[in-house]
């Protein structure tokens, strides 16, 4: 599906993704999920990096209430604000 979006946004873009998969908790539990590094924008084909533009904050916010951690609003918040800063959107 990720594949599928960023094809549509650059045709032949690949998402940069970095995958951890985690069975434990905290207290050494089973508690499988998944840890998702992803960049802000796609690979070309040729290899070179397009940074795609921002996903709106409110799509954000919406999306990490979802994961059940109580932190993820907010953190989505300062996620968010912390790419404007850095390319001067803010």
């Amino acid at each position: 599906m990720l594949v599928d979006a960023h094809a549509a946004a650059l045709p032949g873009a690949r998402p940069g993704l970095i995958l951890f998969v985690q069975a434990f908790g905290d207290l050494a539990n089973f508690d499988p999920h998944v840890h998702v590094l992803a960049a802000d924008g796609a690979f070309r084909p040729e290899g070179t990096f397009v940074l795609l533009p921002a996903v709106p904050e409110g799509l954000l916010v919406a999306g990490a209430g979802r994961g059940g951690r109580c932190g993820g609003q907010k953190q989505a918040r300062r996620l968010h604000a912390a790419r404007a800063d850095v390319l001067g959107e803010r």
